[in-house]
């Protein structure tokens, strides 16, 4: 049996070649993926003007991208309560309309120009 270096299956004339995975598996999983997207996240930061390398201080970089996801989703949070005291609770059932309003159906087409006149509708 030869090995490859290359990742290819070494199992391929064996009776066990449909249990082979790949190595890609392990690269959008556990400590890989976190790994990936800190990296991401430094890469971003130090584009943006930060001085800041996850090679160099991975214990600083980390802290950021945790403080970063924190103000992300205070931000999101505050963005859904917003949009809720806005425009109010949009989850209808549909038991609570009317039968009336079910039902009904309307194609109108209505034309506009270009300051927003209304010019005609069809019914």
């Amino acid at each position: 049996m030869q090995l490859n270096a290359q990742g290819d299956n070494r199992y391929r004339n064996s009776g066990q070649a449909l249990e082979f995975k790949r190595d890609n598996r392990y690269r959008n999983s556990g400590q890989a993926l976190e790994f990936k997207l800190l990296n991401n996240h430094s890469c971003r930061a130090f584009k943006k003007g930060l001085e800041i390398q996850l090679q160099a201080a991975p214990s600083q970089d980390e802290f950021m991208y945790n403080n970063h996801q924190v103000k992300k989703a205070k931000l999101i949070s505050q963005m859904k309560d917003t949009i809720l005291k806005k425009y109010g609770n949009a989850v209808v059932v549909e038991e609570e309309l009317p039968r009336e309003l079910l039902l009904d159906q309307s194609e109108i087409e209505v034309e506009y120009d270009r300051a927003g006149r209304f010019i005609k509708a069809q019914f």
